[in-house]
């Protein structure tokens, strides 16, 4: 007994101890949160000024001069978001091992191949002096918070140790070069479908992923959790104030924080409001007073892997002139807690040999040596010159011209000035081919030339559209609109989106912000619409349960709510029923092509003369049909929603299988900690709805984890633009002691917007420092 009260004694003694640590640990990293009121001598402000936030952290800024008011910028960044601005700036530099060790060999071996540091020193000179004093005047605010700060660094650089280097105007260029990458993956797609050709026949690669889809193909391979984005502007002869109305939601991978920081910046003759990313100086989404602008990713084909032919021990490579030497530099990877790694970067004249990074071997490049050709690795980017003068244009003229310097990455814009224009701009480079090579969706040799780049497609043949007799514009992701007449891709995103705009606006009049917000939240699926009536019409129930889950799908209106079971059943069924119709031909392929939530089901069972048979199993004797595979599928789905949500299907819910999750990039890889700080709430829609949810199925296909959709939507009211609307998916502190790390998730899942003037619950004075 002596024993166990001795041994009881020295765990609650350790637990207290514990306890005392964890508390004391605590109570420092409180001290890592901002000061945002009183006043902070500073090195690097012309003049003083002031950061005011609300009651919701949201940042307005009031400068003497336009410099000053970037200056405050990067203060604010940093003093939220300087973990993430330091995670996104060692990701992009591929420094990330020198921070977290080996796991972050991986993406910083690519990185240093892509080179996006030597390609920022090389385009700074460039630049005009005063977008230069523009950045520097960002960077030197950043600069500013980490000098003055007073307690330790947000909690994941603390919990990590080591000091942050200065920031530098580079770091936000290499930063804008990471952004691009994100939005441009059609390099990826062509190793996928390159492996797929040796998998499958060309008469099924063709069927499964066309070269050249039509333009009704609503899952014509790559990859459904791409970047995408919604965006419409409406004309005052539409709306009931007469003036326009332009609303945006870009869609990014969900992480907390979320990408987006709302601010706005107001000094003598500037004004600019909007969606910005930490590390960049610019506001990339919203309005200056006179003109509001949003964005959607084209999805334009930027991005071609050459083959070449590698000789003399890979020192050279063959060209239609001969045999030339590779452009080779050497690079060291610091390894925080292991040994440094160094590598070898060989370039050709079409670009960095992707495959030195060994990640083009992982992803089925079958070890060929790959060269990238990128619009975004070209020299001469002019994208922040673009940024800039956006930022400031006064008309729709000026910003349709600033946007003739818009390089990188290709973006539909939409924008609407205060005199009641609108319009769609397609703006970055494009490359102009000698031949398309099957769609261009496939890696090309490289050494006869036979494929290779000619020049960038001339802005004013890029597509665009100005005032149509609609009354309206917009896109999400699809074909622009227009009349561009060069080739910009071989494959768009399904419709879907922007044929449900298209039914919120034809036709319509006296519409109000209130009915922009209505359509951002709209959760109507088409798919659903086109699909199931097929599905229904062939399924042969298999047990009362799946009577049941028919009978329910009957009587839905393919609203994909949170509150109805209808839509779990729906997506459950069509997950497996994908499975089981791929899974066999596609083998250990499939994986990289699954889950497809825009899966096509209703043309398995049309009339599709001399098409492959998917449904058939050929490692089977019997003969599977479609009719087979889509009634078991939905045997199968019922029987693993039942195990995870109870038998009865009246209580099931879409929300309780449906959550949108925010994880952090750091946190999410510390076991306890990751559950801790990742934020989930039950969403509403969809992949192809306008409120848009793009879901990952759990291994049992019960739950559909939301980890893609609009991280901002912003709604500008151009009858009166300082009522503009925004609001973001998480919170606009990235520190989680901070109440600003997640008080917006809810409001942003419920449809609430923020406005950007409300009355300041702090305001923090800079005043330039005494020499």
């Amino acid at each position: 007994m002596i024993w166990l009260k001795r041994t009881a004694a020295f765990l609650l003694c350790t637990l207290v101890l514990l306890a005392l640590i964890a508390g004391g640990i605590y109570i420092w990293l409180q001290g890592s949160l901002p000061k945002t009121s009183g006043e902070i001598a500073v090195a690097g402000s012309e003049s003083p000024l002031t950061i005011h936030r609300d009651a919701r952290g949201v940042v307005r800024i009031e400068a003497a001069n336009k410099n000053d008011a970037h200056f405050a910028l990067g203060f604010a960044h940093a003093q939220d978001r300087f973990a993430q601005m330091e995670f996104t700036r060692r990701l992009a530099d591929g420094r990330l091992s020198e921070l977290i060790g080996r796991r972050g060999a991986r993406s910083d071996r690519i990185l240093r191949t892509l080179g996006f540091r030597l390609l920022a020193e090389a385009a700074w000179p460039n630049l005009p002096p005063e977008i230069q004093k523009t950045i520097e005047a960002y960077a030197a605010g950043v600069n500013a918070y980490l000098s003055t700060r007073e307690g330790p660094l947000p909690p994941e650089l603390a919990l990590l140790g080591g000091d942050p280097e200065p920031w530098t105007p580079i770091d936000s260029l290499v930063i804008g070069r990471a952004l691009a990458l994100q939005l441009s993956g059609n390099w990826q797609d062509e190793i996928k479908r390159q492996a797929l050709s040796r998998k499958l026949s060309p008469e099924a690669l063709e069927d499964f992923w066309p070269a050249m889809p039509a333009a009704d193909r609503a899952d014509a391979g790559g990859d459904p959790f791409r970047a995408a984005s919604n965006v419409w502007a409406v004309g005052g002869r539409l709306t009931r104030s007469g003036r326009p109305l332009l609303a945006n939601d870009p869609h990014l991978p969900f992480e907390a924080p979320i990408q987006w920081y709302l601010a706005r910046l107001e000094a003598p003759n500037f004004k600019v409001a909007g969606g910005t990313m930490p590390g960049i100086p610019f506001v990339l989404v919203g309005h200056n007073g006179q003109v509001a602008w949003g964005v959607t990713t084209t999805h334009a084909d930027t991005q071609d892997l050459f083959i070449e032919h590698v000789v003399d021990d890979g020192i050279n490579y063959e060209t239609p002139d001969g045999p030339r030497a590779f452009a080779i530099r050497d690079e060291k990877i610091s390894v925080r807690f292991g040994d440094d790694i160094a590598m070898k970067v060989r370039g050709s004249r079409h670009g960095p040999m992707l495959s030195d990074s060994e990640f083009t071997d992982r992803h089925g490049a079958d070890g060929r040596s790959l060269a990238l050709a990128w619009t975004c690795l070209a020299p001469g980017d002019r994208t922040p010159v673009a940024l800039y003068n956006m930022n400031r244009a006064q008309d729709a003229a000026e910003f349709r011209a600033a946007l003739g310097d818009f390089h990188c990455p290709v973006q539909t814009i939409a924008y609407a000035d205060v005199a009641g224009a609108i319009g769609t701009v397609v703006a970055g480079r494009v490359p102009v081919r000698k031949s398309l090579h099957a769609g261009s969706q496939a890696p090309v040799e490289g050494s006869s030339g036979a494929f290779d780049w000619t020049g960038f497609v001339p802005t004013e043949a890029l597509p665009g559209v100005g005032d149509p007799p609609s009354g309206w514009v917009g896109a999400a992701n699809g074909r622009p609109e227009g009349n561009g007449s060069s080739f910009l891709a071989a494959r768009w995103e399904p419709s879907y989106r922007y044929r449900r705009i298209a039914q919120r606006l034809d036709a319509k009049s006296g519409l109000t912000a209130d009915d922009m917000a209505s359509i951002q939240l709209d959760t109507l699926s088409l798919l659903a619409g086109e699909q199931l009536p097929v599905m229904l019409a062939n399924v042969v129930p298999l047990g009362r349960a799946s009577e049941a889950a028919v009978a329910a799908l009957r009587d839905w209106n393919f609203q994909m709510t949170r509150d109805r079971a209808a839509p779990l059943i729906f997506t459950a069924w069509l997950n497996v029923f994908h499975r089981l119709v791929f899974g066999d031909e596609l083998g250990d392929l499939y994986d990289a092509h699954a889950p497809d939530p825009l899966f096509d089901a209703a043309r398995l069972f049309s009339d599709r003369p001399g098409a492959p048979d998917w449904c058939d199993n050929g490692g089977t004797p019997a003969h599977e049909t479609c009719v087979t595979l889509l009634s078991a599928a939905l045997a199968d789905a019922v029987a693993s929603l039942a195990e995870a949500h109870g038998d009865d299907q009246a209580r099931w819910r879409w929300g309780d299988a449906h959550e949108a999750r925010f994880a952090s990039r750091v946190w999410s890889q510390v076991p306890l900690l990751g559950r801790l700080l990742t934020r989930s709430i039950a969403v509403d829609g969809a992949a192809d709805t306008l409120n848009r949810a793009v879901s990952w199925p759990s291994e049992d296909g019960a739950s559909f984890t939301d980890g893609h959709g609009p991280g901002l939507r912003m709604i500008v009211d151009l009858a009166d633009i300082d009522a503009s609307r925004f609001i973001i998916a998480t919170g606009q502190s990235g520190n989680p002691l901070s109440p600003h790390f997640d008080d917006l998730i809810a409001p942003w899942r419920d449809g609430r917007y923020l406005s950007m003037l409300e009355r300041p619950a702090a305001s923090l004075r800079l005043v330039p420092r005494a020499p």
